[in-house]
This record gives structure tokens, C-alpha cells and sequence, in this order.
């Protein structure tokens, strides 16, 4: 029988092949629910991990449409670069946000001691007056 082809994989192959593929959708997609809901109290653990999921598809939605409407082409450059680029902007977008990076144009919390209640930031009283 010529079409008897049997290919092996060793348990090292598929593991490690259901780990990577599972980080490169879930990576996207975490950076996406972060700058969705940037406060912890938006989500739970849980939801944010199921959303992470549904929302790591979104860069090659992306890319797709990007291909149809203007003309990109699908290739092994453009997939990890659309991930890349999706996961920077919505890590930049989480850091606008919260805070962390000042845009210039928003004004900073007063250190009262009551703290910012909006993302859980406590400020103190002391060294300031």
C-alpha cells in the first residue's frame, strides 16, 4: 500500500507547539483587555483571562482587513509585526491611562492623601506641601 505515510510526533513537538501558539494569541489579547479596562476592578481574573483569549484574534483580524482594503499582503513578516504593533499600542494606551506615562496636557493628582481613587493609586503627604 503506497499511501500508508505515517508521520510521528514526539511529545516535545506538540507541547511546546501548543505553548507557543497559545502565548501568541493570549499576549494581544491581554494587552487589549489592559487598555479596554485598565482598572483591576473592571474585571476579574477569570473574565480578563476568557477575554484575553477571544480579543488575541483581533491582530490577524486586523491584518485581513488591512489586505483587503489596502492591498497588504499576508505573509510570515506582517502576522508577528501586526501582533507587535497591536501589543505596543495597547501597552501604551494602558500606560496613558493609568498614568504611568504623563500625555502633558492632564492634570496630576494632588497629594491630599486621599489618593486616587479612579486606579487605586494611594498618595501620601509626606515630602510635599
Amino acid at each position: 500500500m503506497p499511501f500508508d505515510i505515517v508521520i510521528y510526533m514526539d511529545p516535545y513537538t506538540v507541547i511546546s507547539a501548543s505553548i507557543y501558539m497559545s502565548l501568541l494569541i493570549f499576549i494581544p489579547g491581554y494587552s487589549i483587555t489592559i487598555a479596554l479596562f485598565p482598572k483591576r476592578e473592571d474585571l476579574g481574573q477569570a473574565d480578563r483571562l476568557g477575554m484575553s483569549l477571544i480579543f488575541g484574534f483581533t491582530p490577524a483580524f486586523l491584518l485581513y482587513l488591512l489586505s483587503k482594503n489596502l492591498s497588504i499582503k499576508m505573509t510570515t513578516t506582517t502576522s508577528p509585526l501586526m501582533m507587535v504593533a497591536v501589543t505596543l499600542a495597547c501597552i501604551l494606551i494602558w500606560a496613558f491611562r493609568t498614568g504611568r506615562i504623563d500625555a502633558g496636557n492632564r492634570p496630576r493628582p494632588i497629594a491630599t492623601g486621599e489618593g486616587d481613587p479612579q486606579y487605586g493609586i494611594k498618595l501620601s503627604d509626606e515630602g510635599g506641601g
